[in-house]
């Protein structure tokens, strides 16, 4: 009976030594998992501020193509309305020169266009 008692200590014995390393080897693989967790939270966040950096790039160089297209249009605007104001304003002046000589336009020209 004793040889079965020693028998059954040392089987005990065993299941407590494979409980702790049970218990060991789950903490180790826990931290390993933090670890690594902890590894890809960081290259998610170094990568989400490179796509942010990459993006407002991105939106910068749109935004300056808009402003170049609307600088360029509005260019054009302006050179048509000098364009326009000047050919008013040589209409004026032919018609102040009229009125100053002492020519009566005609009733067709009264309006500067």
């Amino acid at each position: 009976m004793e040889k079965v008692w020693d028998e059954l200590k040392k089987i005990e014995s065993k299941a407590e030594q494979i409980q702790k390393d049970a218990v060991e080897k789950s903490k180790q693989i826990a931290a390993f998992a933090e670890q690594k967790a902890d590894q890809l939270v960081a290259n998610a966040k170094t990568l989400a501020n490179e796509e942010a950096q990459y993006q407002h790039s991105i939106a910068l160089k749109d935004a300056d193509e808009l402003r170049i297209k609307k600088m360029t249009a509005n260019n054009e605007t302006m050179a048509q309305i000098k364009k326009t104001a000047k050919a008013r304003l040589e209409k004026a002046a032919d018609k102040i020169v009229n009125a100053v000589v002492g020519e009566i336009p005609n009733a067709s020209n009264n309006e500067i266009r």
